[in-house]
C-alpha cells in the first residue's frame, strides 16, 4: 500500500500499524465482514482504516479527521489504493451521527500537554490530549457503537487504570488488552484496547510484543511489518 503524508507535519508510527495487526487478529479474521460499518476516528492521512479496508474489502468504512489539511490527503490515498470511504470532516468531541457502527477504531492523541514540545500545529493537534480527551473520546464512542459493537484503540500504557475506569463509566467491557514493549529490558510503552458494549467475557491479556529483542527488531515486529506491506511517500 502505498500512502501519501506530510512531510512536516505528523506522521504515522508502529503504534498504528501494531494497532492495525490487533484489529485483525482479535476482531476481524474470526468474523464475517460483508457490509461491517467501521469508524475510524482521528484517521490521519488514513493508514489506519484503509489497511483494513485493503485486507476487508467488503468493510463499509467511514475516516473521520478533525484537520482540514488532512482530508485532501485522505482523498489522494483512497484514490491511489483504490479504495472507497466516507470522508467525514468533524471534531469527534462533538460528534454527532445517527449511523451505528459495528467497530470503532483510532489511535487518538493521548500525549500529555507538558511534555508535548512541538511547535508544529498540524503535530500538536495529532498527538496532544488536549485536542480530544480520553472521556470525550470513550463517551461518543459509545454513543455510536451498535449494540454489542466494539472499541479498539492504542493509548499510552501508563493510563491503564485511568482507561479502565473511563470504560467501566461507559459501560464497555475490557475483553483483550495487549502490551508493547520497545525491548526486554524496558517497561511497556504502549497498550492497545478491545472493549465491548454488552459483554460480561472476562479479559484476556495477549502475548507480550516486544519491538525489540537482543538489540535487534524481533521476529514478530519483522513479520507484521512485511504484512503490513507500506510504502510512504512525502508531500510538502
Amino acid at each position: 500500500m502505498r500512502l501519501f503524508q506530510l512531510k512536516s507535519g505528523y506522521r504515522y508510527t508502529s503504534d498504528t500499524i501494531f494497532l492495525w495487526n490487533f484489529i485483525c487478529e482479535n476482531w476481524l479474521n474470526s468474523r464475517a465482514t460483508n457490509s461491517l460499518k467501521i469508524l475510524d476516528v482521528g484517521a490521519g492521512c488514513g493508514i489506519l482504516g484503509l489497511m483494513l479496508k485493503r485486507d476487508f474489502p467488503n468493510l463499509d468504512l467511514s475516516l473521520l479527521e478533525i484537520q482540514e489539511q488532512n482530508l485532501e490527503i485522505l482523498r489522494k490515498n483512497c484514490e491511489q489504493n483504490s479504495l472507497q470511504a466516507q470522508i467525514l470532516h468533524e471534531n469527534f468531541a462533538n460528534f454527532k451521527s445517527e449511523q451505528r457502527f459495528d467497530l470503532i477504531v483510532s489511535n487518538p492523541p493521548f500525549y500529555r500537554e507538558k511534555i508535548l514540545t512541538s511547535q508544529n500545529s498540524h503535530i500538536a493537534l495529532s498527538k496532544s490530549a488536549t485536542s480530544l480527551s480520553l472521556s470525550d473520546f470513550v463517551r461518543v464512542s459509545n454513543t455510536h457503537l451498535k449494540p454489542k459493537g466494539a472499541l479498539i484503540f492504542c493509548y499510552e500504557a501508563g493510563k491503564i487504570a485511568q482507561i479502565c475506569e473511563i470504560l467501566q463509566n461507559y459501560k464497555l467491557n475490557l475483553t483483550k488488552l495487549a502490551f508493547i514493549y520497545p525491548n526486554e529490558n524496558k517497561p511497556a510503552k504502549l497498550a492497545l484496547f478491545l472493549a465491548q458494549k454488552s459483554s460480561r467475557s472476562l479479559c484476556e491479556i495477549c502475548a507480550p510484543i516486544y519491538t525489540f529483542l537482543n538489540g535487534e527488531k524481533s521476529k514478530i515486529t519483522a513479520k507484521i511489518y512485511e504484512k503490513a506491506n507500506l510504502e510512504s511517500v512525502d508531500i510538502e
